[in-house]
């Protein structure tokens, strides 16, 4: 596990200020890969996990950094008059099931910004991380569509939803 730890170091750039720290972070590194390992052997999930520039934090320390999603307030009817109107608003699908708005050029490239974005693509939700291109699929999730036990969606996706509406 050492080992791992040290090609994980490398791979990311990370240093520690000193041993002591070392060897903290190891011990978070090796709690959170055996997680991923256990996770990964039982076999009965459709997605697989990995490690990335986060595998040496806790889930306290990731949420601490991370998150803090505070929804807006809903626009007052004035203030919706004062803003700009959908960019997209005049697309057509078509005989289209899905859209890939990347490739409408509706979605930015992903790079670490704190906030993601969302696309619906198959029985998934595609949603723009903000940790850059090296996290997820090439900087992007799938998080399953219309999940029937939660009116919230898979992760909360449906409570504040944001992703270009075609009428």
């Amino acid at each position: 596990m050492e080992a791992r730890h040290s090609k994980w170091m490398a791979e990311h750039g990370r240093t520690y200020k000193d041993a002591a720290a070392k060897a903290r972070r190891f011990r978070v590194f090796k709690a959170n890969v055996e997680l991923i390992d256990r996770f990964n052997a039982a076999g009965d999930k459709r997605d697989r996990l990995g490690t990335n520039r986060f595998t040496d934090l806790t889930n306290a320390e990731f949420a601490a950094m991370y998150t803090g999603y505070k929804p807006s307030p809903s626009p007052s009817e004035e203030d919706k008059q004062k803003l700009p109107g959908f960019m997209y608003a005049n697309t057509t699908l078509s005989s289209e099931d899905s859209v890939d708005w990347r490739q409408r050029g509706a979605v930015t490239d992903v790079k670490n910004q704190g906030s993601c974005e969302a696309d619906g693509s198959g029985a998934y939700w595609l949603i723009k991380n903000s940790w850059g291109t090296t996290w997820g699929e090439a900087g992007y999730m799938r998080l399953e569509k219309d999940v029937a036990s939660s009116s919230q969606g898979a992760c909360g996706v449906a409570m504040a939803p944001s992703y270009p509406v075609v009428a």
